[in-house]
C-alpha cells in the first residue's frame, strides 16, 4: 500500500513523482509549497498496512542485531525441463564426442582428407558449453537457495549451492528505501511470465535490485516489511512500485 503525502499548506494529495526519497522532500504542485514528509508517512504509514503472512517457502531467524531469510527456490515445471533438455543435449553431445577421441575420424565429403582433430574440438566446444550451462541451470533452479543476513551493518545476498547471478553485500546505512517492482522473467507459450523484486534506494538516490526472481507477491512485500523493520526504515511512497491492493 502506497501512503498519501499532503501538502501542508494546502492538503492537496503530493504524486509520487514530486516525491523526492533521497532528500526527504515533496513539492506542491498546487501552491508549489516544498516540505519534508517524513514525520507525515511515520504518523500514517505504518498504521494503514496490513501485516503480510510469512510465505511458506521461507525460514528466518531474527535476533536483536541479525536477521536471516533462506528462501527455497520454487523451479517447478522450468527446472526439470531444463534437465531433461539438458541430458538430451548432453547424450548427442557425447556420442561425437567419443567418436572424436576413439573414432577413425571423420573425412571431407567427397575426399579422403581427414578432418584434424583440432578442427573437431573447435566445431564441438560451442555445443558442449551449452550443455553445460543447461545442466548448471537445471540444478541450480531445482536445489539452489536464497540467504539473506544482515549482520550489523552489513547486508548480504547469496545463492547457494550453485553460484547465480545477483549476489551482493552492502552496507545497510546504505539503505534509505526498499520497494517492490514485478517484472516479466521470461515466457512460456508465448504467455508471459512475472517475477517480483524487492529493490532497495541508496542515499546518494541510486537504485539497486537486492532480491529478484521472487515467484510471488507475497513473498516480495514480506521481505520489504520484514528487512525495513530490522532495519528501522520507515516506509514511504516510490513512484514505480507494485501497488499493494493487487497482493491476494
Amino acid at each position: 500500500m502506497s501512503l498519501a503525502i499532503k501538502c501542508k499548506g494546502c492538503g492537496q494529495e503530493i504524486p509520487a513523482d514530486d516525491v523526492n526519497i533521497a532528500t526527504g522532500l515533496a513539492k506542491c504542485r498546487g501552491c508549489n509549497a516544498v516540505f519534508e514528509f517524513s514525520a507525515q508517512v511515520e504518523k500514517q504509514g505504518r498504521a494503514e498496512r496490513e501485516p503480510v503472512p510469512m510465505p511458506k517457502n521461507l525460514v528466518v531467524a531474527e535476533g536483536p542485531g541479525s536477521l536471516t531469510v533462506v528462501r527455497k527456490w520454487k523451479a517447478g515445471s522450468l527446472g526439470f525441463f531444463f534437465l531433461a533438455f539438458a541430458l538430451f543435449w548432453n547424450l548427442i553431445v557425447s556420442v561425437f564426442v567419443v567418436a572424436t577421441l576413439f573414432g577413425p575420424g571423420a573425412t571431407w565429403e567427397g575426399t579422403d582428407q581427414k578432418v584434424s582433430p583440432s578442427f573437431m574440438w573447435l566445431f564441438l566446444t560451442p555445443f558442449i558449453l551449452v550443455g553445460f550451462g543447461m545442466g548448471y541451470a537445471a540444478l541450480a533452479l531445482l536445489f539452489n537457495r536464497t540467504r539473506v543476513s544482515i549482520e550489523g551493518d552489513q547486508v548480504e545476498v547469496i545463492h547457494r549451492p550453485f553460484r547465480w547471478f545477483g549476489n551482493r553485500r552492502l552496507d545497510a546505512r546504505e539503505i534509505n528505501q526498499l520497494f517492490c517492482t514485478e517484472y516479466v522473467a521470461y515466457k512460456s507459450n508465448d504467455q508471459p511470465q512475472y517475477r517480483m523484486c524487492v529493490n532497495a534506494i541508496l542515499q546518494d538516490g541510486a537504485k539497486l535490485e537486492l532480491i529478484k526472481g521472487l515467484e510471488d507477491a507475497g513473498q516480495a512485500f514480506y521481505l520489504e516489511d520484514l528487512i525495513e523493520r530490522h532495519l528501522r526504515i520507515p516506509d514511504r511512497p516510490v513512484s514505480g512500485e507494485h501497488p499493494r491492493r493487487q497482493l491476494s
